[in-house]
């Protein structure tokens, strides 16, 4: 599991390397064992070794093929969105993750060609590994959208749903060590029909990217439960205050001008040392608490625990991540 630290990641305290090796394997009897004593050598190393910290390369062959560019990731209108190798929570609806615990996706870009589809034009190829839930070291299955809990998902597409490979994939994924970055070097053999394709990547230290996100509990007479959404920030009011949507029913107001630090909650801030805070639909009289923010550039991160009073008790504890500040 991978603490929340530099940017909201309680406890991650330990820099670490994530090295993680897929090994192609045409027999998958042997798949389902997990193990941390194989390791992995040839092409795949090799091109591991050729990497600088922060760097990562994938070389495809077979019916798509890698050009040895990356033109398409640049001043391309036509690809709006990340085109930076990314290693970082999953995005998967069947494997959300988060900061904190997980499951997290590599995903490794590059210019690549498909003998079936316009052969001549490169385009934008992406493949994405989603790790298990509780990835810890040892050697994992891969597989396609119909992995099991315990196996790697992977998927190979081009940009404008030009090709997409979501089955058919066949490899092993050696984890040694798992923290706050990510080294990796394999090698995946994919089949589909008639579609023959070899994989060979590496990645060496690429850090973690956190997610914008809030997790917080709240209890009432009549219930209690965990909400995790997806923060939005934005400026407001002519005194340049900064408004947080922490999910469908918590709205965060704080001072122009905040620093990282400690402020009361209360219901509408009136000193330099409090914040506003709503608990949407629910009626209540009074709001109290506190919440400790933390700052790194232009991304916050904070802890709060608030009560109300009135008709509605409520006691609300939580914590949010990797919010941008909008300028």
């Amino acid at each position: 599991m991978i603490s929340s630290g530099l940017v909201g990641f309680r406890g991650l305290h330990a820099v670490a390397v994530l090295g993680l090796v897929l090994l192609v394997s045409a027999c998958r009897e042997d798949d389902a064992e997990t193990g941390a004593d194989s390791t992995v050598g040839g092409r795949a190393q090799d091109l591991f070794q050729q990497l600088g910290a922060g760097e990562a390369r994938i070389e495809i062959a077979g019916i798509v093929e890698t050009t040895g560019t990356r033109d398409t990731l640049v001043d391309d209108p036509r690809y709006i969105s990340a085109s930076a190798d990314i290693f970082r929570p999953s995005t998967s609806n069947n494997r959300r993750g988060s900061n904190a615990d997980g499951p997290y996706e590599l995903v490794l870009y590059g210019d690549a060609v498909h003998s079936g589809h316009a052969p001549e034009t490169p385009v934008r190829a992406s493949l994405t590994l989603i790790l298990p839930k509780g990835a810890e070291p040892g050697v994992y299955t891969v597989d396609g959208r119909r992995a099991d809990d315990d196996e790697i998902i992977a998927r190979l597409a081009g940009d404008g749903n030009a090709w997409n490979y979501n089955d058919g994939f066949s490899g092993q994924l050696q984890i040694t060590e798992i923290n706050d970055m990510l080294s990796a070097s394999f090698e995946i053999l994919l089949s589909q029909d008639e579609d023959h394709i070899n994989i060979l990547g590496a990645v060496n230290a690429l850090p973690l990217s956190p997610q914008a996100e809030v997790r917080y509990e709240l209890a009432t007479a009549d219930e209690t439960r965990q909400e995790f959404a997806t923060p939005s920030g934005r400026l407001v009011g002519s005194e340049g205050d900064y408004q947080l949507m922490l999910g469908r029913e918590l709205y965060l107001r704080l001072p122009a001008g905040f620093e990282a630090g400690r402020y009361r909650l209360v219901q509408r801030a009136a000193a330099p040392d409090e914040a506003g805070m709503r608990l949407i639909n629910y009626d209540y009289d009074s709001l109290q608490g506190e919440i400790t923010l933390e700052r790194t550039g232009n991304l916050l991160s904070g802890s709060f625990d608030f009560s109300t009073d009135g008709e509605t008790s409520a006691e609300v504890r939580g914590e949010f991540d990797g919010v941008i500040l909008q300028e």
